[in-house]
Order: structure tokens, then sequence, then C-alpha cells
């Protein structure tokens, strides 16, 4: 489970750090190879953060490493810091944003993924996400419950001014 705030009983054995490659209203989701941690699952960009190493350089070295893309450290900034319960263990996770202009190619480490996508909020809800991302995509663009269209699948109610088109 995801949390805002941490909850009483949380005791973090492990800090992750990841980020939501924007292009437009596209974001970067990799596909984990199934050993890994959340194996089989779609998320963002993102590493273990180990002691005494900067979170935005681990996300830095991913994007780098596991997609491919170089991107300056100054265009990526913070968005929220998440506690996260588990059957592996109490986690800290750390999610950044970086907003590109133009769409890079992806050249993706098939050590660690087994692919990757562009996807919008409502093509990303319908994929198997890793670590509560869908959770964190709603809070990012602001969505709540789904909203089901007539002429359209599942869309998604917006609660601020954020475009998703």
């Amino acid at each position: 489970m995801l949390f805002e705030t941490p909850p009483e009983d949380f005791k973090p054995n492990m800090t992750l750090a990841a980020c939501m490659v924007r292009y437009q209203d596209q974001f970067l989701l990799l596909l984990r190879q199934p050993r890994k941690m959340f194996g089989e699952r779609w998320g963002f960009p993102g590493a273990k953060v180990k002691m005494d190493t900067d979170a935005k350089d681990v996300v830095v070295r991913e994007i780098m490493v596991g997609a491919g893309i170089m991107l300056d450290k100054d265009i990526i900034r913070p968005y929220k810091t998440f506690s996260v319960k588990v059957p592996e263990g109490d986690i800290i996770y750390n999610l950044y944003v970086a907003e590109l202009n133009t769409k890079p190619t992806v050249h993706i480490s098939t050590h660690d993924y087994k692919g990757y996508v562009w996807a919008t909020p409502v093509e990303a809800f319908k994929l198997p996400m890793a670590l509560g991302e869908d959770e964190c995509i709603k809070m990012y663009f602001g969505l709540k419950k789904p909203v089901i269209k007539r002429i359209t699948n599942t869309a998604w109610e917006v609660r601020d001014n954020r475009s998703l088109r």
C-alpha cells in the first residue's frame, strides 16, 4: 500500500527513487524483468538508493542505464516521497518528475527490463503496475474515480487544471 504519510508501524528497510519522464500527455513506463522486485509489472524508471547516495543521482543513472536516455539533473524535480508497505518490507519511495520538450528514443536495458511504452494515464491504468504507480499517477494528474463515457473507453475526472490532452 502507498501512503503519503508514514503509518505508525512503518519501519523502512529500503529506499527507492524513480522518475516520471513526461513528454506532452505521455510518460515512460518500463516493464520489469520477472526476476526483479515487482517483476512483470510496469513502472517508472528507478532503482534502490544506497546509503550516502543522492536519490536524484540514482534517477539520472537509472534513466540512462535502464532506458538509454541522458537527462540533465537540473530538469528533474522532486514530486513526492511516499511510504510503501509491501510483502518485501517497508519502502521509502522518492518520486521525481522530468518534463521533456522532445520525445527521446528509448533503448532499454534488457538485463533489467522487458519492454517500454509511452502511455497516457488512461492507457497506463490498463497495465499491471508496480509499487502503487497507478496511485502516484492519479495523485500527480489530480484524478479521481473513473467516469464511463458513452463513445470512448474509461476516462478520468480531472480535479485541477492540468490537461491530459
